[in-house]
């Protein structure tokens, strides 16, 4: 009887102790109009995915919804019409709990910030989620985009790669940034009107 209860006692601690999960969606530039692309997040939690996007009030505002299906997190921006395809890129880190529900706070308390390209953009709203953890994602000059995002992840995360606390599930992070323009002078003429669609 008191192996069970030690064997309940430590399967409990595991479950009660193991990482979760976060995932960060990226979209590349063709398929935003400022052509810097997007980045949103979502918490796995109770085989249930808590999901915030953060675009600009005229392309349809903040999203935060829960979804029961992997592949309904993938498809949810493209269903309500605001991107064109599912994520180029979906990267999964793992987390501590406390670590994953500070990050849920901020989440939850920064979706209803005004979205802001210089200030509060899609990546500063998924960057100020992952200020609650021990990743490093970077600090952004001027503007914050996606491709600056994945790549600061890249270059500042070698461990947590190699460890297996951050990986990609779905696309190449290499392939993305090869395929991706440096997006933030791309997003500058984009913005003052100098380049056109």
């Amino acid at each position: 009887m008191k192996r069970l209860i030690m064997i309940a006692f430590i399967i409990t601690t595991q479950i009660v102790l193991a990482n979760k999960k976060v995932y960060l969606l990226t979209w590349g530039g063709t398929q935003t109009f400022t052509g810097a692309g997007h980045s949103s997040i979502a918490f796995e939690d109770s085989n249930k995915y808590h999901y915030y996007s953060h675009y600009p009030k005229k392309v349809g505002g903040n999203l935060d919804t829960v979804l029961c299906e992997m592949e309904a997190l993938l498809n949810v921006d493209s269903a309500i019409g605001i991107q064109l395809e599912s994520p180029d890129l979906v990267i999964e880190f793992e987390v501590t709990d406390e670590e994953f529900y500070k990050m849920k706070r901020v989440a939850k308390k920064k979706a209803t910030k005004r979205w802001t390209l210089f200030l509060f953009n899609c990546s500063d709203f998924v960057k100020c989620a992952f200020k609650k953890t021990d990743y490093d994602l970077g600090y952004a000059f001027l503007i914050s985009t996606p491709y600056e995002l994945i790549d600061d992840i890249n270059a500042h995360n070698v461990d947590a790669f190699q460890k297996g606390r951050i990986k990609s599930i779905r696309g190449q992070l290499v392939l993305y940034l090869k395929k991706e323009p440096r997006t933030v002078p791309y997003t500058l003429a984009r913005f003052f009107g100098l380049k056109k669609r």
